[in-house]
């Protein structure tokens, strides 16, 4: 089959600009409905009602134009390969697992309190911020990288590197509330984890499995920042070096080798034959013989 597309998507021919466009965008809606949410008290007090329904209303208007630009399919989110997606992030887990222990060590003589709305509200805006990060990030940006530049193993990871690198860049949002220092940290751990994930979900072509291990792993945080409400002790670099250091080394180091080892067994997409012709309209037309 010969494919003979007259004029390409935007997204296509400037796939980098198309990105950080992307970006750009989601963030400014971020914003905007959060304001709005908020200031019509969405929320009603209760936690993460507000965040949960904005990151679910950009992953809607994300899965929205992965249908645009053909990249969605029901078998993104289907049982193939589902398993095998969660073994090789299993790394993600153990990094959740880890932290957990870090928090309930250092909250240890802190009173917990257990009260249904908020731990609810935790588990729905994890697993709320699992679904919108892990469509855009990698079930439209990255997808949408590959068809462009994934038609050979340096394509790859080339693919692979820049969308890893967009997600962390993303992060530098998170400036307006907490320390540069902090940020910085987050933004190279998030570079990583989109190594990792990105791999996963190319390895496996299964979303439901890279949103599953995101969720899990901000769930650690998200309840146990809960469960010691106004008592929660988080590790820093100032009071704890050791630990802030030590930790962020295990995320960062193991998130890049795994991830790239997983790499390795990711297939090339097979690039069709593709001639532009000048024309006014898009037109696809397959010749058989």
């Amino acid at each position: 089959m010969i494919i003979i597309n007259t004029r390409e998507n935007f997204s296509k021919r400037k796939p980098l600009l198309f990105t950080i466009l992307s970006l750009i965008l989601f963030l400014i809606i971020g914003i905007v409905l959060n304001t709005i949410f908020s200031a019509i008290n969405l929320s009603q007090g209760l936690p993460y009602v507000t965040e949960s329904v904005t990151e679910i209303i950009l992953a809607i208007m994300s899965l929205f134009i992965m249908k645009q630009l053909g990249l969605f399919s029901k078998d993104l989110f289907g049982k193939h390969n589902l398993s095998l997606g969660l073994k090789l992030g299993s790394f993600v887990i153990l990094t959740g697992v880890v932290q957990l222990i870090i928090f309930l060590t250092l909250n240890v003589n802190n009173p917990m309190t257990f009260t249904l709305a908020p731990i609810i509200g935790a588990i729905v805006y994890s697993f709320a911020v699992g679904v919108y990060e892990e469509i855009f990030m990698r079930g439209l940006i990255l997808q949408n990288l590959m068809t462009v530049f994934g038609h050979s193993k340096r394509g790859v990871y080339k693919t692979l590197i820049l969308a890893s690198l967009f997600f962390g860049l993303a992060h530098l949002i998170n400036l307006t509330h907490a320390p540069l220092l902090d940020t910085l940290i987050q933004v190279v751990y998030a570079m990583t984890a989109g190594i990792i994930l990105g791999a996963v979900f190319l390895r496996t072509n299964n979303l439901l499995s890279v949103i599953l291990l995101h969720g899990v792993f901000d769930l650690f945080t998200y309840l146990t920042n809960t469960v010691y409400a106004g008592h929660f002790v988080s590790y820093n670099l100032v009071q704890y070096p050791g630990i802030y250091i030590g930790y962020n080394l295990f995320l960062i180091i193991g998130n890049l080798v795994i991830g790239l080892l997983i790499a390795r067994k990711i297939k090339p997409l097979k690039e069709d034959i593709s001639l532009d012709v000048k024309s006014s309209e898009n037109q696809v037309i397959d010749l058989k013989v």
